[in-house]
């Protein structure tokens, strides 16, 4: 009993603030009102390198490995996700929170229904998992998720956002919690 209160009282406190499915909407709107210019990697939030460990031992725990590197040398653009290798290498260049929000990024892939198209749809579905992830250890990552996904058709974003709502909601919660500092 007492197992089953803690883990719907870790479930509510993680629990998107922002319904899943009202996420291509608001990208939307925020595009059309113009507040996508920028980013907030800089501004004015704290640092959250104490949660970089903790997602290097959530990815761990699922058998991946991370490495921090210079990988622009080699022509990616600041991640790589090589799933058959259970490697992900994240840029030595970006800000650490940056560093930590495309670490939650590269583990939804982890998570990712095995039908999702390539392309858009996946990226969707982990953008959507590390947005509402990291806003539930504290990071907010909305500018960055808005910005990124509005170059995505706002069909397809719904397709997946509605088809997929409880499943990211399921994976964006198991990544907070496990991040999250216990009280």
């Amino acid at each position: 009993m007492r197992a089953c209160v803690l883990a719907v009282c870790l479930l509510s406190a993680c629990a998107p603030a922002l319904p899943v499915q009202r996420l291509s909407a608001n990208i939307d709107r925020a595009q059309q009102s113009g507040i996508l210019m920028g980013s907030s990697w800089e501004g004015t939030q704290p640092s959250f390198a104490w949660a970089f460990p903790r997602l290097v031992a959530f990815a761990e725990l699922h058998h991946y490995t991370v490495e921090v590197v210079n990988i622009r040398q080699y022509g990616f653009a600041g991640m790589n996700y090589f799933a058959p290798i259970r490697l992900i290498q994240i840029d030595d260049s970006m800000s650490v929170n940056h560093q930590v929000s495309t670490l939650v990024h590269e583990l939804a892939h982890i998570f990712q229904p095995q039908e999702l198209p390539k392309g858009f749809p996946r990226e969707v579905f982990a953008e959507a998992v590390a947005m509402y992830a990291c806003e539930g250890f504290g990071l907010n990552t909305r500018r960055e998720t808005y910005s990124y996904l509005a170059g995505v058709p706002m069909p397809m974003r719904e397709a997946v956002l509605n088809k997929y709502a409880v499943l990211i909601q399921k994976v964006s919660t198991e990544i907070a919690v496990y991040v999250k500092p216990q009280e």
